[in-house]
């Protein structure tokens, strides 16, 4: 379980204490470090030092990195020496409370919510809880909340305030693509050979064990219409990115109620056709 060992100064700076950290990945994907309390040993540095060879010895701990952190008690001792604004251990380890609010403040407001704090955390954390830029980040994610309530309402859309903003945000670019889809039209009929200014509204690939990798991908023109090309070689293009396509409409579906054009055979025009298709155009006008 634990990556690495070390022997720190106890939180009453009284003792020395052996800890174990280790990485942990959070609900969003990030690494943490986080540590517990292993052995309390005492306040010689060398019997202290011996002690936590015995008992990584003992238990077939060996092969697991072990250093020594922050050891002299006597400055730990004078609470006011200390700098809790610099974080002491954890994922921040040595950066300062300033850096971590602005990078990312849902960190504090994390470890504000657990159960388990490391004791070289809880000063920091008492800190940070009055810290000026910590309490304007709540008071925003308190306004923001209430627009995603009111807009919910609006779409009369279940409310779940224990949902953080990207999945608030997700909920309603869900809401509002349904509503869009649902004036999708058909365009153009079968075998038409077209060209239309598209956005990639979606992109899904997946591999075939005939074809290979094949792809999904969902694009809409300036009227909300949908546009499905299935195959194995789309063109590029990335999500919310509009271009001009060439393409053949290959058949009229319906998927979960709406209206699609399923197009085939398409080709991305360069910025020097589009500018020779417009030219055409104003002459034949």
């Amino acid at each position: 379980m634990y990556t690495r060992l070390y022997m720190t100064c106890g939180q009453k700076a009284v003792r020395y204490t052996l800890r174990g950290e280790y990485d942990f990945e959070n609900y969003y994907g990030e690494i943490e470090v986080r540590n517990s309390h292993l052995l309390t040993l005492t306040s010689d540095f060398e019997k202290s030092l011996e002690k936590c060879k015995a008992y990584i010895a003992k238990n077939n701990l060996s092969d697991i990195e072990f250093t020594v952190r922050e050891l002299d008690l006597n400055t730990a001792k004078n609470k006011e020496s200390i700098d809790w604004s610099i974080f002491k251990v954890g994922k921040y380890l040595g950066k300062t409370l300033d850096e971590v609010i602005t990078e990312h403040p849902a960190y504090i407001e994390f470890l504000s919510k657990s159960e388990k704090v490391a004791s070289q955390l809880r000063p920091t954390l008492k800190l940070a809880l009055e810290h000026p830029a910590y309490i304007a980040y709540l008071e925003d994610k308190k306004r923001k909340a209430e627009a995603y309530k009111a807009e919910f309402e609006r779409r009369g859309l279940e409310f779940k305030a224990n949902q953080d903003a990207r999945q608030l945000a997700y909920e309603l670019k869900k809401a509002e693509f349904a509503e869009k889809a649902a004036k999708s039209e058909f365009v153009g009929q079968p075998k038409d050979r077209m060209i239309e200014l598209l956005t990639v509204i979606s992109s899904v690939s997946f591999s075939h064990e005939i074809y290979g990798m094949s792809y999904i991908v969902t694009y809409t023109d300036c009227n909300d219409n949908l546009f499905v090309y299935k195959g194995t070689n789309p063109p590029n293009g990335e999500k919310g990115q509009s271009s001009l396509y060439k393409f053949t409409v290959k058949s009229h579906d319906l998927y979960k109620g709406n209206k699609q054009t399923a197009i085939q055979r398409m080709e991305r025009l360069e910025y020097t056709v589009i500018q020779k298709i417009s030219k055409r155009e104003k002459e034949a006008a």
